[in-house]
C-alpha cells in the first residue's frame, strides 16, 4: 500500500509538472503572437496618436496589460479543467441529491451574479484609472531621468523633485 501511495503521489506530481509547462508555454506563445500584433499596429497607426500618448503611456500600457493578460491566461489554462469538473461534478450530485433545490438554485443564481457584474465594473474602471495613472508616471518618470544633464546644469534638483512627488502623489 504505501508503494501504491507513493507511485499516485508522484503520477500526479508529474502530470500537475505536464500540465503546468505545456499550459505556460501555449500561453506564452500566444502573448508573444498578440505583443508583435499590438505593436505593429501601435507603430502602423496615426502618427499624431502616437506622439500625443506618450511613450512612457505606451510602454505602461504595453507591460500592465501583458502582465495581467498573461496572469488571467495563466489561470484560466492551469485551473479550467480542474474547476469545470467540480462544477459539474457538484451540479450532478445536487441533482441526483435533490432536482427541485437544483432547479431553485439555477432561478436564482442570475439575481446572485448581477452584484458580482457591478462590482467588476467598478473594479475595471479603478484599474484603468491607475493603469492611465502609471503611464503619465512613467513618462513623466523617463522625461525626469533624460534631462538628468539638464536639471544638474541649471541646479533644478528642487523642481525634478517635486515634480516626481507629484507624479508618486496622484497614484497613491
Amino acid at each position: 500500500m504505501p508503494f501504491a501511495i507513493i507511485l499516485a503521489a508522484s503520477i500526479k506530481a508529474i502530470s500537475l509538472y505536464a500540465q503546468t509547462l505545456t499550459s505556460n508555454t501555449a500561453v506564452q506563445r500566444g502573448l508573444i503572437d498578440i505583443q508583435d500584433r499590438l505593436f505593429a499596429r501601435v507603430i502602423g497607426g496615426d502618427y499624431a496618436h502616437l506622439q500625443g500618448e506618450g511613450s512612457g503611456a505606451l510602454v505602461a500600457r504595453f507591460l500592465n496589460d501583458m502582465n495581467v493578460l498573461r496572469e488571467g491566461a495563466l489561470r484560466v489554462a492551469n485551473n479550467l479543467a480542474r474547476s469545470l469538473l467540480t462544477v459539474l461534478a457538484c451540479a450532478g450530485v445536487l441533482i441526483w441529491l435533490d432536482w427541485t433545490l437544483a432547479l431553485m438554485l439555477l432561478a436564482i443564481y442570475p439575481i446572485a451574479i448581477l452584484p458580482v457584474v457591478k462590482l467588476t465594473n467598478r473594479i475595471r474602471k479603478s484599474s484603468d484609472q491607475a493603469l492611465s495613472q502609471t503611464g503619465s508616471l512613467t513618462a513623466s518618470l523617463s522625461e525626469l531621468f533624460r534631462a538628468g544633464r539638464t536639471v544638474k546644469a541649471y541646479g533644478l534638483e528642487g523642481r525634478a523633485n517635486a515634480a516626481a512627488h507629484d507624479g508618486f502623489a496622484t497614484r497613491a
